[in-house]
């Protein structure tokens, strides 16, 4: 099947087909809408479910990206004016919007996923930040490389959502209350720590870029999972007294909770995550400590993603959502106005 490059260019990414030494195909996909950080737009899946349709198997699907940034997420502005657009606020229209828009992300998520039991290996290397749906898009590959310049984050709280694209999945299966805290705060997770914390799967050095991955990626995998990453590690030792923090207050059953008993800690982390929370959508925060504790309970990477659609379809339909959207991308003033719960 051949691909309509005006497909490709529209969705911000290129293609690459070639065959190894070994025989075996390697699509290589490239992220280069480097201006928007990558920004993931519903024409970029529609590119990607444009390529996956031409993959048959056994194969490798390479993912990597252009730029300073794996990926920042979704257009999250594009999607404020759809649902703008749609209706009143928190209509069956504006939750509409919302839900086709979501689901195109969340469904190539769960495609992706779907391929490791097809015998497609998809590979995925980091050398940036991935944040919001771009952790997303990363955590869905097999195989998840990250270099010392990788860094995560799912901030959704911040501007009227709740980490999605399977973040209730891959963040509750992080050890103790570590992934709670990340989700509530937007905390973001360093390489070091992604690699302990089970967020990537190996390491490799920025030269190695530009060469076949594929070729390295094995013994990257084993090397990391040997020795780790070189680097501060914070959230992934369990014996330092930063962990046992975290474990302790980010069990606590309310929002309110959690708030009070860390905002007592004199801490420098403990006074961000504080503050991180303080500027967070308040109703966000409530609907993120629920679907964490869902994710904690039970279900694996596809229930999280209806969970999560479920959830930020209607978050995406209230006022939080628009001022969030404004305050911190659109206006960029900072001091989004929250509803009171």
């Amino acid at each position: 099947m051949k691909l309509d490059p005006t497909v490709l260019t529209n969705g911000g990414l290129t293609h690459t087909l070639r065959t190894i030494a070994t025989g075996e195909t390697i699509h290589h996909i490239k992220l280069v809408r480097e201006k928007s950080l990558n920004a993931l737009q519903p024409a970029t899946f529609t590119a990607l479910d444009a390529i996956i349709d031409t993959v048959k198997s056994p194969c490798y699907v390479l993912l990597t990206a252009s730029g300073r940034a794996f990926s920042a997420g979704g257009d999250v502005r594009m999607l404020r004016e759809k649902v703008i657009n749609a209706g009143p606020l928190q209509s069956e229209s504006r939750r509409a919007a919302a839900w086709g828009t979501l689901n195109k992300e969340y469904r190539f998520m769960e495609r992706m996923a779907s391929l490791r039991d097809s015998g497609v290996v998809t590979v995925a290397l980091a050398d940036g930040f991935a944040f919001g749906a771009g952790q997303g898009l990363f955590q869905s590959c097999a195989v998840r490389l990250v270099t010392p310049n990788a860094l995560f984050a799912m901030p959704e709280v911040a501007i009227g959502l709740v980490p999605d694209c399977g973040a209730t999945h891959f963040y509750s299966r992080m050890p103790g209350c570590v992934g709670m805290y990340a989700a509530l705060t937007g905390a973001r997770i360093n390489a070091p720590d992604a690699i302990q914390l089970g967020l990537a799967d190996g390491a490799i050095d920025a030269q190695w870029i530009g060469a076949d991955l594929i070729g390295v990626s094995e013994q990257a995998v084993l090397k990391s999972a040997q020795n780790g990453l070189a680097g501060t590690t914070h959230l992934s030792n369990a014996e330092s007294e930063m962990r046992r923090i975290i474990d302790d207050l980010f069990s606590y059953g309310s929002v309110s909770h959690i708030l009070q008993a860390i905002e007592r800690k004199e801490d420098d982390w403990a006074k961000q995550a504080a503050a991180a929370m303080r500027k967070a959508s308040p109703r966000a925060l409530d609907e993120c400590l629920r679907v964490m504790k869902e994710g904690y309970k039970s279900g694996g990477f596809i229930e999280a993603l209806d969970r999560e659609l479920v959830a930020d379809a209607d978050l995406a339909a209230r006022w939080d959502f628009v001022e969030g959207v404004r305050a911190l991308l659109v206006d960029k003033t900072g001091n989004p106005k929250w509803e009171q719960v």
